[in-house]
């Protein structure tokens, strides 16, 4: 499979991220007896069947955003959280510290775990908004986010698809989406960033899910009506 692949959540790899069980591959990691001198999200997935072949089918999968994690520890030699805030939060100015939850080896996992204020969220989905340029200099690739936040893969559901790590819609908005709630959401026809931290009952979709949509209208069509 390619980085992009993992980008794109299309590796073809077998996986389920139910939240509630027990037996399922996300909550089985989290028991993971890593193989000495191995990665620990390498060793795992490395255990998993394949059930499509790589970049035909979209599913969603926590391992791969981890593998992602393990492919920057890799070429940089940094934590995330050090290169983060090297190339991130340092750079825009973040408001507070940051800090990156460690799993039962003490590695920081790409999927999961970050933990900031509501404020910096929102100011890294300005940084977002803005194309990654502090001060007149792009601090990423020239063009990544545009690409990133735009449809990579139809996935049939979720609005229209998915880009590299980030859910897509055909109006051009797109979001970050956590568990139990959290939503970075973007909207660059109204230069809008919506940040939520939640904690939901439950961990996705249901009435709160219904609910947050909703919220979403309603401050966007605040913005309309502000115009």
């Amino acid at each position: 499979m390619t980085v992009r692949q993992l980008l794109t959540m299309s590796s073809g790899v077998a996986w389920n991220e139910s939240y509630t069980d027990p037996n399922s591959d996300l909550l089985r990691f989290t028991h993971y007896t890593p193989v000495a001198g191995i990665d620990a999200n390498v060793a795992f997935a490395s255990t998993l069947r394949r059930e499509a072949a790589p970049g035909t089918r979209w599913v969603y999968k926590t391992i791969e955003t981890n593998l992602l994690g393990s492919l920057v520890i890799a070429a940089t030699g940094k934590p995330l959280a050090s290169y983060l805030s090297e190339k991130i939060w340092s750079q825009y100015g973040m408001q507070r510290d940051a800090t990156w939850l460690t799993d039962h080896i003490g590695h920081e996992q790409g999927g999961a775990g970050l933990q900031a204020t509501l404020r910096d969220y929102g100011r890294y989905g300005q940084l977002v908004l803005d194309g990654g340029v502090v001060n007149g200099q792009s601090i990423v690739p020239v063009g990544w986010f545009a690409a990133a936040t735009n449809k990579q893969f139809d996935i049939g559901a979720f609005g229209s698809g998915y880009g590299y790590q980030w859910w897509t819609y055909a109006t051009g908005s797109f979001e970050g989406r956590g568990i139990f709630g959290q939503l970075l959401f973007i909207d660059p026809s109204r230069k809008l960033v919506i940040v939520v931290l939640g904690a939901w009952n439950d961990a996705v979709g249901g009435s709160s899910a219904d609910l947050q949509r909703q919220l979403v209208a309603a401050i966007q069509s605040a913005v309309d009506a502000e115009r």
